[in-house]
């Protein structure tokens, strides 16, 4: 048996708004998190990589400022709200 992707379908799915929405929701629930447990401010990001071939969607949280880097440094908490 021969299974051949449809890449442009994927990519389709990966980029539809609805699942878009989600990934950016758990992101936000995340930063919102961090922000009233953690010392400093974390911030959000969404964008769609590049399609070679996937294109797939990337939410990010991340330090956005040296207090919330420093207090990634000491207590790793980007990690630990995984």
């Amino acid at each position: 048996m021969r299974i051949v992707w449809n890449n442009g379908a994927l990519r389709e799915i990966r980029s539809d708004p609805a699942v878009v929405g989600m990934e950016e929701a758990e992101a936000q629930r995340r930063c919102d998190e961090l922000n009233a447990r953690g010392k400093g401010t974390y911030i959000t990001g969404s964008r769609q990589g590049a399609s070679r071939p996937q294109g797939r969607w990337r939410t990010t949280v991340a330090t956005g400022d040296a207090r919330a880097m420093v207090d990634n440094a000491k207590h790793n908490t980007l990690v630990r709200s995984l």
